[in-house]
């Protein structure tokens, strides 16, 4: 293939090599040259010859990477996430193809709000015959709890996503319609702004156009939808939760536009109201952007066994207490059968012809429709209605073909399509430029006076459709869109703070579940940073010696650590019962089965795992920084699963007690001071006591030899890090009682349990309560005072006082004490801020 350029550099000439399919090329025409706008970009590639440009291939990845971009969270316990894949070559539109087509999809827009008006309503469509009734009525997607219900001001349906392609002419085709959580913007966006880092200079040159006028049109829309007429509404985005596979573009877009992510368990209906519960109470909620499938959004009205939804969300719209967006029953337009109908329906209400034409489409239910797809000399694809990323089937003309049979016996469930090959654009390689299918997803907003069109959209790749033209599944790569401008355009990443110039409504307030969530995340990166410091000084010191080998002082000192790391990760048998002996002897396999057994509970596979489970549920709370080093978190657990001897889990320790002290130094660094921090902060210090305390009970009850005492006491201080400081102070040799002075007494000390149980105190006397209530005697306030007076009231002395039976009965009683007090402040932590009931947070701090 020739190229435009006289003297192609390595780059194109790669591109020379590239051999799209017969069809329609977006970069190609079928002279083989370059088409219009694309020869800047190429340029500025050649100047940056190949390996340059695979730098930046990879830099695109890392970038994912880093900032946690994924969209299935489950798919793979081992793995975590499926990452989200991105091209370095844009889809590249110029300024005249993409005006016509956004014309197009303003029409549409406009005609999928008054049909959804319509269906919902006086169903005018049917009464005129343009529309099938059983198409409608017949389908899972009508909710007949929705009719009636009044529309929310601006527009029902305020946002849009259609899937597009283009037949072999070039000329782009709607294949299908996404309105009850039009999903892809955030990804959208996301690309952008990383080919903003790597491809500035071409974007900037090439007048690429901005993204931001979308979301600043959406915002305004979502203001504009408010049942009360109020300068800054209360909106909420209501998504299904971390295990749904487009979470992170949940929290993505919650960040991005100033919203409050809940779920259904944070709202709740008062008074024909919907209400946030927060950690002080009920708010009211004026604008629910939902990201929730129709049927699930009430489950007293619409499924009753979703747990997903709001009781009583359907009548606080019929009240017009709260704008539910997209309109709850929308998804009926996404039913395929409807293409059929179009262009019929355009004509309807707007009196024109479709400027975007439709992929051809026949319902079967209609017996006319079936008779002609029946007698079509030319294979169709026919695809089932109720499950529409399935592939589709071929029809042939064969009477005993099960394709045909299931029409005939089912015809109402079925569509008939014309075959069509996607367009075809390049995919940059390390071996070059390989030809992907595209599918591109486009976004609209609409509201009181204007319809936005985001200038681009989502640009999914699939290298191989196959050939029954499967356009629904994932994609193999996504690419960035860039429609060109003939003049320059502002470069800014911010929405405009004219209308969000005042403080959110939820500045500081958050829900009970984000409360109990960050309060966890804070309990599993200390578990996970705790065992590892212990594990860790396992492995330096030398193993218990053999049987033949009489009982000496440091080898019970060495039985009481390794006793201790089974008691505290609660991993028994470990190195307590039935074969402890043997294994005392050769711990390596244990030590390393509770590093990367993940199936273990109290493993630090296990803890790591609850760690990141636990950041993906507060994503929207976690700065860049704080999820970048989530994610290097989550690549050091799946270092552990590797075949690695115990010196070289060493290393793997400090690596992972590095990361997780960055992730603690950010939380205190770079995280606002609201309860959000506080609850975080708690998890962490309760943790922390709590490890502190039972490590101690399980190695200083009992008094050991001299020798013993002196190895086990470095180990200790080793664990918590306090080894110089101890040296420092006391300029001694090993003793008990200055031991117990720096490790539980002394408040200065970071790692101590005097300055764990002073933080809790100050977080739990600024958590909300009664105002007449004094912190102390609400019930979590009175068990941290029970607990830090039994320590500060502690003489050291008599701590490190050893009875008759060889025990420090003093030292028992304090830590049984504590053992019993610190579990118990979580629990009612738990029962006054975590519940999630109505009053909870009054209720429980107060009893």
């Amino acid at each position: 293939m020739e190229n435009s350029r006289p003297n192609p550099s390595p780059v194109t000439s790669r591109l020379r090599e590239y051999r799209p399919p017969i069809g329609y090329d977006e970069a190609v025409g079928p002279d083989g040259l370059l088409r219009p706008g694309w020869h800047p970009l190429f340029e500025h590639l050649d100047e940056q010859g190949i390996q340059r440009v695979e730098a930046l291939r990879q830099q695109a990845r890392q970038l994912l990477l880093e900032n946690g971009i994924t969209y299935n969270l489950f798919q793979n316990e081992t793995e975590g996430a499926r990452s989200w894949d991105l091209d370095l070559l844009p889809l590249i539109l110029v300024e005249e193809e993409w005006l016509k087509l956004e014309r197009g999809l303003k029409q549409r827009h406009r005609v999928l709000e008054l049909l959804l008006e319509d269906l919902y309503g006086h169903q005018g469509v049917i009464r005129a015959g343009v529309v099938p009734g059983p198409l409608i009525f017949g389908a899972s997607g009508y909710l007949r709890a929705c009719h009636g219900l009044p529309r929310p001001k601006g527009s029902p349906l305020p946002w849009w996503a259609a899937d597009l392609t283009r037949d072999p002419s070039g000329n782009f085709l709607v294949i299908g319609d996404h309105l009850h959580s039009p999903t892809g913007n955030g990804y959208a966006l996301e690309n952008r702004q990383i080919l903003f880092r790597l491809l500035r200079q071409p974007l900037n040159e090439n007048h690429v156009r901005l993204l931001l006028p979308f979301f600043t049109a959406l915002r305004n829309h979502l203001n504009d939808a408010s049942p009360l007429p109020k300068e800054d509404p209360r909106t909420v985005l209501l998504t299904p939760g971390p295990e749904d596979k487009l979470y992170f573009e949940h929290a993505f877009l919650a960040n991005y536009l100033g919203l409050t992510l809940v779920q259904g368990e944070d709202l709740t209906v008062r008074n024909g109201r919907v209400h946030l519960k927060t950690l002080d109470g009920l708010h009211p909620v004026d604008v629910v952007l939902r990201m929730l499938q129709d049927r699930l959004c009430d489950p007293l009205e619409l499924d009753e066994t979703s747990f997903l939804g709001v009781a009583g969300l359907i009548q606080a719209i019929a009240g017009q207490k709260v704008a539910v967006l997209n309109h709850p029953g929308a998804a009926i337009l996404e039913n395929p059968s409807l293409l059929a109908y179009y262009p019929e329906i355009c004509h309807h209400f707007l009196g024109e012809e479709s400027l975007l034409p439709v992929l051809p489409t026949w319902w079967c239910g209609d017996p006319d429709s079936l008779a002609q797809v029946l007698a079509d000399p030319e294979p169709l694809l026919i695809r089932a209605i109720a499950q529409p990323g399935q592939p589709a089937r071929t029809l042939t003309p064969d009477p005993n073909c099960p394709v045909r049979q299931a029409l005939l016996a089912r015809p109402q469930e079925f569509i008939a399509q014309v075959p069509v090959r996607p367009s075809t654009l390049p995919v940059l390689t390390p071996e070059g430029f390989r030809p992907g299918h595209l599918v591109l997803r486009t976004f609209s907003t609409a509201g009181l006076s204007d319809t936005e069109v985001m200038p681009g959209g989502l640009a999914r790749v699939i290298f191989d459709p196959g050939p029954v033209n499967t356009l629904n599944g994932h994609a193999d790569i996504t690419k960035d869109v860039w429609v060109l401008s003939p003049d320059p355009v502002a470069r800014s990443n911010r929405l405009p703070l004219d209308r969000l110039s005042e403080p959110s409504f939820f500045t500081g307030e958050i829900s009970s579940r984000m409360a109990e969530n960050l309060f966890w995340m804070g309990r599993y990166a200390e578990r996970s940073e705790n065992v590892p410091r212990l594990l860790r000084v396992l492995l330096l010191l030398p193993r218990p010696e053999g049987d033949e080998v009489r009982e000496t002082g440091e080898r019970a000192a060495l039985r009481v650590l390794y006793r201790a790391l089974t008691t505290i990760t609660a991993t028994e048998p470990g190195f307590i019962g039935e074969g402890a002996e043997e294994r005392l002897l050769d711990p390596e396999e244990e030590l390393l089965a509770l590093i990367r057994a993940p199936e273990r509970l109290g493993s630090v596979s296990s803890s790591i795992q609850s760690l990141i489970l636990a950041a993906h549920r507060v994503r929207e709370r976690l700065s860049n920084d704080t999820w970048r080093v989530i994610i290097q978190v989550r690549g050091l657990r799946q270092r552990l699963a590797g075949e690695k001897s115990s010196a070289d889990m060493v290393g793997e320790m400090e690596r992972l007690i590095t990361t997780l002290a960055a992730l603690a130094g950010l939380g205190q660094e770079n995280m606002t001071r609201g309860l959000g921090w506080r609850f975080l902060e708690l998890g962490r210090r309760l943790e922390r006591a709590i490890f502190v305390v039972s490590l101690l009970h399980a190695t200083l009850i009992e008094a050991l030899p001299p020798e013993g005492e002196r190895l086990l006491l470095e180990a200790l201080l080793n664990v918590g890090d306090s080894s110089i400081t101890y040296r420092r102070r006391y300029r001694t040799h090993m003793a008990i009682k200055p031991f117990l002075e720096l490790i539980l007494l002394d408040e200065a000390n970071p790692r101590g349990l005097a300055s764990q149980l002073a933080l809790i105190e100050e977080h739990v006397l600024a958590l909300p309560r009664h105002a007449a209530m004094p912190g102390h005697r609400t019930a979590t306030g009175r068990i941290v005072l029970e607990a830090f007076n039994a320590l500060r009231l502690s003489d050291p002395d008599l701590l490190a006082l050893v009875g008759d039976e060889g025990k420090r009965s003093n030292l028992i009683d304090l830590l049984d004490r504590l053992k019993n007090l610190l579990p118990l402040l979580s629990v009612e932590l738990a029962n006054a801020f975590f519940q999630h009931s109505s009053s909870h947070a009054l209720r429980g701090v107060s009893r």
